[in-house]
């Protein structure tokens, strides 16, 4: 660790997790990028070759540079690679609830492991820091899917309670042999490294699942719902009453399933019921045009699944028309990512099928044609109600609507095209961007997007809230504050904060939380 007495102590710190930070992001994303493009060549021809680490759940496993990668493929529990991705998404989430309400309150208590999550060409995969871990190290939860259950070490058992309480979280017992009481899911592992340091890893089911019957109506549950579907950290703190993680799994055997089940029902009605309709009446046409309208939504517990029961509550036309172009950009973009995994690539030169798919998606989603208007009602109006319930692509009179309705909701063509190609990591061309706002007919063609218009495809990047660039931010903003001579001056206060945002992908939570603390402070050199 580094010394932090003096200011200049202070700020090389600033600087060392700043460079630590963008060094894991950047290795991170070029081996992800690597192991989803070689997915479909055979094993001895991969250059990241997979490892035989622990149980199915989260995918296959990868070891590379330091970094642990977890490439999130069904394996027939998720019912489909994008449940799949989205119970990977859980594990960075469980990460931000446990380090937001935990460890900056403990940091020398139960440590997390900073972790990238990564979406490239459909894929999802997740990368962490490897830790000094072992199967003798284990000293909380199971390794074996709850057959066995350890808590052996009662300080650590002491902080987990702490952590529970924190998280509002409802200890029950499990396990086949000798049934042992817990925080969190049966298949968390909690593990004391041989650097003395206490460590949790997979949290992927630190939440309980969401209600199957709250939101839904018959029929419309899919399998798979409990592994992905899973109520926010925001939400369950906020419950007036704890919660099992287990519940719905089978694993909650020995307690009460049934009363549990009823506390997790009681907990979703009262976010449909009591914190959606608030959130909706707060809800304006600047909110909601704001890049961190997302962000917003999760401080109140809601998840981007229930935009649908939002847009319910929600009186102003303009602020409907926006909720429903966000749900139809994320339904396209199902149906895109579908496509881009359906894609064997056995080598590197076929990039250029991604921006045909992309390009040939993009036109039948804003383009002007008889194959336009089918595809929109035949399988975007029925991903909507997938994704977000029927109850989505209702009209305010409680009526379903018909697809040129809903079509007719967006607020223009161009949003809807940039919301979705944004959500797909898709960049355009210059000339493309230039030539779309100056061509008044530009919507009226078949094929406004052609594949040489699409510049690139990236990935795009999440980060966990517990990285050292977000410590280094922390740091940085400390030494803003302090009074002169001890604080940063203007020119090295820009240097740290510019470096910081680069590392964090646009509309992040991080880029988010970032622009709020720095409360207006007006970056020098900085679109």
């Amino acid at each position: 660790s580094l010394p932090i007495s003096t200011k200049d102590e202070i700020l090389a710190k600033c600087r060392a997790y700043r460079d630590l930070a963008a060094e894991f992001r950047e290795t991170a994303v070029r081996v992800g990028r690597i192991i989803i493009d070689e997915k479909w060549l055979p094993e001895d021809k991969k250059s990241v070759k997979s490892v035989a680490v622990g149980g199915i759940a989260g995918g296959e496993k990868f070891m590379s540079e330091g970094i642990f990668f977890k490439f999130a493929i069904d394996n027939g529990m998720y019912m489909g690679d994008e449940n799949a991705g989205k119970a990977a998404g859980l594990e960075l989430r469980a990460l931000d609830a446990i380090y937001q309400n935990y460890e900056v309150l403990w940091p020398n208590g139960i440590s997390t492991v900073p972790m990238i999550l990564i979406d490239y060409h459909g894929w999802r995969l997740i990368a962490t820091a490897t830790l000094p871990l072992h199967p003798a190290s284990l000293v909380y939860g199971s390794r074996d899917a709850g057959k066995t259950v350890q808590k052996s070490n009662e300080a650590f058992n002491l902080e987990m309670e702490k952590l529970g309480a924190r998280l509002n979280l409802k200890q029950h017992r499990v396990g086949q042999i000798d049934p042992k009481v817990i925080v969190g899911p049966v298949d968390i592992e909690g593990h004391i490294g041989s650097d003395g340091k206490w460590y949790i890893i997979d949290t992927a089911r630190l939440m309980p699942p969401e209600s199957p019957g709250v939101r839904a109506k018959p029929g419309e549950v899919q399998r798979g719902w409990i592994w992905c579907r899973h109520l926010r950290s925001e939400a369950v703190i906020r419950c007036p009453i704890r919660l099992n993680s287990d519940v719905y799994t089978g694993f909650n055997r020995v307690d009460d399933p049934k009363k549990c089940r009823h506390e997790v029902d009681s907990a979703t009605k009262w976010i449909v019921d009591t914190v959606i309709p608030s959130f909706a009446k707060r809800l304006t046409f600047e909110h909601i045009a704001d890049f961190r309208f997302e962000q917003m939504l999760h401080d109140s517990g809601i998840n981007i699944r229930m935009l649908g029961n939002v847009r319910q509550h929600v009186k102003t036309r303009e602020v409907r028309r926006v909720l429903m172009e966000k749900m139809i950009a994320r339904a396209c973009r199902s149906v895109i990512n579908e496509k881009f995994r359906a894609v064997r690539k056995g080598s590197f030169d076929n990039y250029f099928y991604f921006r045909e798919t992309a390009a040939e998606h993009l036109n039948l989603l804003i383009g002007q044609s008889e194959e336009a208007e089918m595809f929109f009602s035949a399988t975007v109006v029925p991903r909507i109600a997938a994704k977000f319930g029927f109850f989505s692509i209702e009209a305010a009179d409680g009526s379903f609507m018909s697809p040129s309705d809903i079509f007719a909701e967006i607020p223009s063509k161009a949003s809807l095209l940039f919301a979705t190609a944004g959500l797909l990591g898709i960049r355009f061309d210059n000339d493309f961007v230039t030539r779309l706002f100056a061509d008044a007919d530009f919507f009226k063609s078949a094929s406004p997007v052609k594949p040489g218009d699409i510049s690139s495809i990236d990935e795009r990047v999440k980060i966990s809230s517990n990285t050292l660039g977000e410590e280094g931010f922390r740091a940085a903003m400390n030494l803003r504050n302090l009074p002169p001579p001890a604080r940063l001056s203007d020119e090295q206060f820009s240097d740290l904060i510019n470096h910081f945002l680069a590392i964090y992908e646009p509309n992040s939570r991080q880029l988010a939380f970032t622009l709020s603390a720095l409360n207006g402070y007006e970056l020098r050199d900085r679109q």
